[in-house]
């Protein structure tokens, strides 16, 4: 029964390793008015959140967008009276929601098998299973509850010049949002970046569904 027993266990956990390698997958909802330009278009980037003007961890999600912007023709201007574009990033991450759901359980179900029986040298009695065939089969489920996130990453276009007249205009609305259970959002949100440059900036006025294979952001 003892060794019964991990052929079950074993199977469970590699069930559960697995889960943690699955794609990422996020929403992204995208609204605009931007047009191609050949020419190339300025920008400076705050936090919507002006708390987080002091954050290094705003400011490491910061430098992958703007090189992602810059990827795609955008410069980083000098300030913002030379800038055409006001961007505002922020991101954050819900309390988490308590999930519950079936996990297949498998086991070693042999085809044959026969009883060996026989004494020690000490003379204490035994009796072995010798298995000749079989294979993992699944024989059952098991409940297993885990606490689901909802992370979410917002990005905006203002002009400037509006902006330097106290005014808001925008160009630009993009959101992501991702649910899983990830609760350190410094592991999600750049691949949420990614998601939202996967086609920048995309039709206006949908959502999409983007999945990022399984490899390390970058």
């Amino acid at each position: 029964m003892r060794y019964l027993a991990v052929f079950l266990l074993v199977p469970v956990l590699l069930g559960i390793a697995a889960c943690a390698s699955l794609p990422f997958s996020a929403e992204v909802t995208g609204f605009h008015t931007l047009t191609s330009s050949p020419a190339p278009r300025s920008f400076v980037l705050f936090p919507a959140d002006e708390a987080k003007s002091t954050s290094l961890e705003f400011a490491s999600y910061a430098t992958r967008v703007v090189n992602e912007l810059q990827t795609r023709g955008f410069l980083q201007a000098k300030g913002l009276g030379q800038s055409e574009y006001v961007i505002r990033l922020d991101y954050g991450i819900g309390a988490g929601t308590s999930e519950s759901r079936p996990v297949p359980v498998y086991g070693y179900y042999p085809d044959r098998y026969s009883v060996i029986r026989g004494r020690t040298a000490e003379g204490e009695d035994f009796s072995a299973r010798l298995y000749e065939s079989g294979g993992h089969v699944p024989l059952g489920y098991t409940e297993q509850t885990r606490t689901i996130y909802r992370r979410t990453l917002m990005l905006e276009f203002l002009e400037a010049g509006a902006w330097r007249q106290g005014q808001t205009k925008k160009v630009f609305e993009g959101r992501v949002v991702s649910v899983g259970p990830e609760a350190e959002i410094g592991r999600v949100v750049p691949l949420m970046i990614r998601a939202l440059f996967a086609d920048f900036p995309g039709p206006s006025g949908t959502t999409r569904t983007v999945v990022i294979e399984n490899e390390p952001a970058r």
